[in-house]
């Protein structure tokens, strides 16, 4: 059988090859990264975290690890327009557009705090011991999963949103 697969996949990477050698080459040269604006994020102690954006609605979430805080960011304007209290050391945010939801994964007590698309706290959910990081899984319209990483001991955690 391995005497059979090696012809095999010699020749379907050599029918392969003229799709991949006569591709159209980029002509136009990429342009760099420019600078648009500045925003000034206010009274921040410490580090900020991770972040992360709800696009319809033009706001950029930042964690704010010294401040206990998650900063809130209307782009359209380019100014804070407000900080989510009651964190305790965020450091990973994650926005699920689907449900207009924004989780939190806190470090200091290991939980995930939920925020409905208004700000307003709906939830709070326990993982594990420091919540470093979220990542939420939208491949599948309707059917979400919240990924949450502990950073002590590079635990994963997961939940169905």
């Amino acid at each position: 059988m391995k005497e059979l697969a090696l012809p095999i996949a010699g020749l379907l990477a050599w029918a392969m090859l003229p799709a991949i050698s006569v591709s159209p080459r980029r002509t136009d040269e990429a342009m760099p990264l420019q600078l648009e604006v500045k925003i000034t994020v206010g009274n921040v102690k410490g580090r900020i975290d991770h972040r992360t954006v709800d696009v319809p609605s033009q706001r950029h979430f930042v964690a704010e690890l010294g401040n206990n805080s998650v900063g809130v960011v209307d782009l359209s304007v380019a100014n804070v327009s407000g900080r989510l209290q009651g964190t305790k050391d965020p450091q990973g945010v994650g926005y699920a557009l689907s449900t207009g939801t924004l989780y939190v994964a806190n470090a200091g007590d290991g939980s995930v705090r939920l925020f409905r698309r208004s700000l307003a706290k709906t939830g709070r959910r326990e993982l594990r011991d420091d919540a470093d990081n979220i990542l939420i899984d939208s491949w599948q319209q309707g059917d979400h999963r919240l990924w949450q990483r502990s950073l002590g001991d590079n635990r994963r955690g997961a939940a169905s949103t």
